[in-house]
Order: C-alpha cells, then sequence, then structure tokens
C-alpha cells in the first residue's frame, strides 16, 4: 500500500472510531476472508479492533497493520442487524485503562499483558498458518525481541520454554477473545483485569 493510500485509510478508520461504527476490514494476500469489529485505535500504521465474530458476540481485540488492509467498508455489512444483536446481549466489554500513546506493537504487548494472561501473536509474512499463543516472560531486550511461555492447542504448557519473536516480525496480536481465555481457563490462570469491565453502548467511544 502507498504511504498516500495508507493514510487516507488511517483517517477514514479515525472517522469509523469518532462515529463508533461498525467497519470490516480485509487483508488479502495474508488471510482469506475478513474481520468485523469496532475501531478503538489507529495508528501510526496500527489499527486496534474490537473483534465482532461470525456469531455476533463481542470476541477480544485485534491489532493489525494498516498497510496489509486490502479493503475497509464502513459500516460493515448487516451493521444494523450486528448492532441490535449486541445490545440486546448487553453490550460490548470496555477496554480496561486507556490504550498506550503512540500506538505499536511494542507497547501494545505491554498493554496486553498488563490485563491479560495470555496474548497471540501471528507472524504471517513469514509463517502465515501459525500463531503463538503464550503468556509474556520477557521484557523487550535491545533488539525489540519479546519472549513468552508457549501454549499448547490443548491447554498444556508447552515443553519449550519460551519463544523469543521479533516485533519487526509481528503482523497481528490477539488477545481478551473466548480461544485466549479458554486457553487461561485451562492452565489455571486468572484474569489480571485490576478493575471489572462495563458494558459499553455502540456510541461509547474509546478513549
Amino acid at each position: 500500500m502507498k504511504a498516500a493510500d495508507e493514510h487516507k485509510l488511517e483517517r477514514r478508520l479515525r472517522r469509523a472510531q469518532a462515529d463508533a461504527r461498525l467497519v470490516r476490514v480485509e487483508r488479502s494476500g495474508i488471510e482469506d476472508g475478513h474481520m468485523d469489529g469496532r475501531v478503538l485505535g489507529v495508528g501510526p500504521g496500527l489499527l486496534v479492533l474490537r473483534l465482532i465474530d461470525d456469531n455476533v458476540v463481542a470476541n477480544g481485540f485485534v491489532v493489525l497493520r494498516t498497510v496489509d488492509i486490502t479493503s475497509l467498508k464502513v459500516p460493515a455489512p448487516y451493521a444494523t442487524f450486528v448492532e441490535q444483536v449486541l445490545q440486546h446481549r448487553g453490550g460490548e466489554q470496555a477496554l480496561p485503562g486507556r490504550l498506550p500513546a503512540p500506538l505499536s506493537f511494542e507497547s501494545m504487548v505491554g498493554y496486553a499483558d498488563k490485563y491479560w494472561p495470555l496474548i497471540s501473536l501471528f507472524t504471517e509474512r513469514s509463517k502465515p498458518d501459525v500463531f503463538n499463543v503464550g503468556q509474556v516472560i520477557g521484557a523487550l531486550d535491545e533488539r525489540r525481541r519479546v519472549s513468552i511461555r508457549p501454549v499448547e492447542p490443548d491447554g498444556r504448557w508447552s515443553r519449550k520454554k519460551s519463544i523469543t519473536i521479533a516485533m519487526d516480525k509481528i503482523s497481528r496480536i490477539d488477545f481478551g477473545g473466548l480461544y485466549e481465555e479458554a486457553l487461561a481457563i485451562a492452565l489455571g490462570l486468572a484474569p489480571k483485569k485490576t478493575r471489572t469491565a462495563r458494558k459499553v453502548s455502540k456510541r461509547t467511544r474509546a478513549r
């Protein structure tokens, strides 16, 4: 994506955030399908999205590189229906605390680790079909790398004591979703949230 196109995309995302509108993003060439959600934070170069899954459930949060986004629809298809269902189900979970500023993968790893026991790290440009779920155990070092204690898909700690991933290899971060929650439950990990998350309506904006 050209720089001018990326800036235009980020302006559209910021408008969608200001209006609390649902959006649909696609990342052709990286993954099939799409993601629907609410914009919680934008830029520079990143999008933080509250993910709304195909069951019309608010299913955690995702951080994406805006340069990887190939299509943006505002509002998302069937937005009125989705809004109605979300409201009937009690709204959406608010983010605890404030998002870091400026946004970066480094700051978002720290933010997610502060409030959730597990995060998912994707390196899709080099390993498109693989991602790692784990507990952050090592702060960023001088080489801009993060270390996690990995979790197996069946909810056991991996035999590998740690995996170290360079920040410039990361293309996506997930946290606070039902999958990460399920693995944390299997491991007996308690939530890290320091306050009770409130429910928000579609008009509540992320700070």
